[in-house]
């Protein structure tokens, strides 16, 4: 289902995620988004009650959080992968 279409319900779970941070890591089963997708268990907190990461196309993938030291902290860690 396309974005455009998504229900109410959808942006109100997505509003709660203030800060947004797109990082480019390959396909989904590539080691680096595995180590990725690990350091962020063991650091951002629960998922998707903490952050979630979401698929934009092209090996992007827009990372969703709702806490400021955690949201620098991965872009202090994680510097070399975050896009535009």
């Amino acid at each position: 289902m396309p974005i455009s279409e998504m229900g109410p319900s959808y942006w109100a779970y997505v509003k709660q995620f203030e800060y947004r941070i797109t990082v480019q890591l390959g396909k989904a089963y590539t080691p680096e988004f595995k180590e990725f997708c690990a350091w962020c268990d063991q650091h951002m907190g629960v998922k998707y009650k903490d952050w979630f990461i979401a698929d934009v196309g092209k090996g992007k993938y827009t990372l969703f959080a709702r806490n400021t030291k955690w949201a620098t902290f991965l872009t202090l860690t994680w510097v070399d992968k975050i896009s535009d």
